[in-house]
């Protein structure tokens, strides 16, 4: 698979124009927080992670009602998942998995590991993506799967794993971990999304769409932007959270034009089930 470098993406970010200050009408929700991490929706509500208050939720049709889900002390919860039956699955980058139980977050014994990124597949076993790499769990117990220093985000994309990382993208082969390809290397990247048999990663002033056909490179401007959270609107337009604010990339565009938040860190998005965007904001706002 083709490999895109750090040089090569810098000189195409260099060719295009930096972003407008000019911000195009966009609607968007904010979620009623500071320090916003990660949003799912899961019935008919709203959930949501922070960095030292737990997690929350609250209806969509009613935002100033926010209840609380469960903390534990003042540890920062980066994403989280639900089981098939319900059961609320968090990740803390600094002690572990923790799981819901009625109004707290305990921890769960067998899953000390800090992890930036919780994903489930399609047997209900979560995979971690962190600072030991890439683990996944096998009943009650978790295996190392691959050794990625710094592992990021985590995607299952056809018959592989899709991993951002400091250097990149890599694909492994989800039965054996052989390696399998790179995508944007040299470059550091956070997110990683998938709609349908596309893959969709965002980083340092890059978001790049890897398809079976290649891998096409959005730039991100402007300088020092970082990608935090990737989604897709009805138009199939990319609407991406970054460091420095809510940006839109049309189907065929090569660059993001900021459309909300300017200046602002954005490090989650959720599009809920009747088409309305949630923002979370990551800084001292409210």
């Amino acid at each position: 698979m083709p490999r895109i470098s750090f040089a090569t993406c810098a000189a195409i970010c260099l060719l295009l124009a930096a972003c407008s200050n000019k911000q195009p009408s966009y609607l968007y929700h904010l979620v009623p927080h500071s320090w916003v991490y990660s949003i799912k929706q899961h019935n008919d509500s709203i959930y949501f992670s922070t960095s030292e208050d737990g997690l929350f939720r609250f209806h969509p049709d009613h935002s100033e009602t926010v209840i609380r889900v469960g903390r534990f002390r003042t540890l920062p919860f980066r994403s989280m998942a639900f089981r098939r039956d319900g059961s609320l699955l968090t990740s803390s980058y600094y002690a572990g998995v923790y799981y819901a139980d009625k109004d707290t977050l305990l921890p769960l014994r067998y899953a000390p590991y800090p992890a930036w990124s919780m994903k489930l597949d399609e047997n209900d076993a979560f995979w971690l993506a962190g600072a030991r790499g890439v683990l996944r769990e096998r009943g009650d117990t978790v295996v190392r799967f691959k050794d990625v220093r710094d592992a990021h985000d985590i995607a299952f994309w056809g018959d592989t794993v899709a991993v951002a990382h400091m250097k990149g993208i890599s694909l492994y082969d989800r039965e054996t971990g052989r390696p399998v390809g790179d995508y944007c290397t040299g470059i550091v990247c956070w997110t990683l999304a998938r709609f349908d048999s596309v893959l969709v990663a965002g980083g340092s002033n890059v978001c790049a769409i890897i398809s079976a056909g290649g891998c096409r490179l959005i730039c991100v401007p402007p300088p020092g932007n970082m990608v935090w959270a990737i989604e897709k609107d009805s138009s199939g337009a990319l609407i991406l959270g970054t460091q420095k604010g809510l940006f839109r990339a049309g189907p065929r565009a090569d660059t993001a034009e900021c459309i909300g938040c300017a200046g602002q860190c954005v490090k989650s998005l959720l599009f809920d089930k009747t088409g309305k965007l949630w923002v979370g904001t990551f800084y001292r706002g409210r």
